[in-house]
């Protein structure tokens, strides 16, 4: 039987959320306004998140039993090329937290993985780079007890460095800690998945046609004091208004003239209320990917691919359509990793944009 204080308790006449954080004995409170106004880190251009990106972290929060309030997470926004965007950034320490309390963990390895003055590529344990030798990457192993594989992960430099802060401090520690939280996730896919440490996070974010954009640098913000926190709560609360509930899909057959996808089970697509093209984003396990050969228009060869998602909290799958080969190939490595998804919604279905 699950402990009553493990549930979370939505108000609705409060529009809030309660839940007991990980590790932790007594309840916290979010709300979309707490985290607009105390937890939310805003763009460089100066904009706050929506109700909807607040609703996501709360929802993520109680999902991961995450506590922004001791600095397990934050809510980081960036200008983005498609506008203001937020993603939930987390602590290394964090990871390690919740990869301590699994009976199967048997620790983990990272390092860097430098070039020498001739050239030859080494792995080193630990974070130093001698005189003469150039950073070209990050390295990391987590050992499972209940596993013959390692998880093992490498990760390149040049993708994640910024030049400032610790990046231009630190860049060999900043590295293996990129290369650690991601194989800490694949290790751990049901108490890590959808979740991304600062260093991830800081640089590089994933756009509809597969370019890369810098972000702009952001600060973390300071940890409030528990009574801050407390008292804030209490003045805010008596002020909220009822959330607006994030609009679901409908199943709808698609029109004759458009091929569906050959997946092992029939591809719905979707249709609403709401206008065509809509960008929404989804939270799932990828279950499977399916590769059909496509042509394109001028004759070119193609290939259109199928990925089938359990969404979270959800007795349901769906699938997901993209003709980018990159997502393609990045979603056939992720199988089994519950992650998010930036999705276009047209009437024939759902497109992927980016991974979130």
């Amino acid at each position: 039987m699950a402990d009553k204080k493990e549930t979370a308790v939505v108000k609705k006449e409060e529009s809030s959320v309660e839940f007991v954080p990980f590790g932790g004995t007594d309840k916290i409170r979010l709300t979309a306004a707490m985290v607009r106004q105390f937890i939310a880190v805003p763009t460089k251009s100066g904009a706050l998140p929506t109700e909807r990106d607040c609703i996501r972290f709360i929802m993520l929060c109680r999902g991961k039993r995450a506590n922004p309030f001791e600095g397990d997470c934050f809510l980081i926004g960036y200008d983005s090329q498609s506008g203001p965007s937020f993603s939930l950034v987390c602590g290394i320490e964090l990871f390690l937290k919740r990869a301590s309390t699994e009976e199967s963990y048997d620790g983990n390895e990272s390092g860097v993985i430098v070039l020498g003055p001739e050239s030859v590529m080494v792995e080193r344990a630990g974070t130093m780079v001698m005189s003469g030798e150039k950073l070209i990457g990050g390295w990391a192993k987590v050992y499972r007890k209940d596993r013959k594989q390692i998880e093992y992960k490498t990760v390149k430099f040049e993708t994640y460095d910024t030049g400032r802060s610790r990046w231009q401090k630190d860049p060999g520690g900043q590295i293996a800690k990129v290369a650690l939280s991601q194989a800490l996730r694949s290790a751990y896919p049901t108490a890590l998945g959808a979740l991304y440490t600062q260093e991830e996070m800081q640089r590089v974010t994933e756009i509809g046609d597969g370019t890369m954009t810098q972000r702009e640098s952001v600060k973390m913000p300071d940890e409030l004091p528990a009574s801050r926190v407390e008292a804030l709560a209490e003045r805010i609360a008596p002020k909220q208004k009822e959330d607006a509930p994030i609009p679901t899909a409908h199943v709808e057959q698609p029109a004759d003239d458009v091929p569906p996808a050959e997946h092992s089970d029939p591809a719905p697509t979707f249709t609403d209320a709401k206008p065509p093209n809509e960008e929404l984003v989804i939270e799932g396990e990828i279950q499977a990917v399916t590769k059909k050969n496509f042509p394109r228009k001028n004759g070119d060869p193609g290939w259109r691919w199928g990925i089938k998602v359990k969404l979270t909290g959800e007795e349901r799958d769906e699938w997901v359509n993209t003709f980018d080969t990159k997502l393609g190939e990045q979603a056939e490595t992720m199988k089994k990793q519950v992650v998010e998804m930036r999705v276009e919604k047209t009437k024939f279905g759902f497109d992927l944009i980016a991974f979130a």
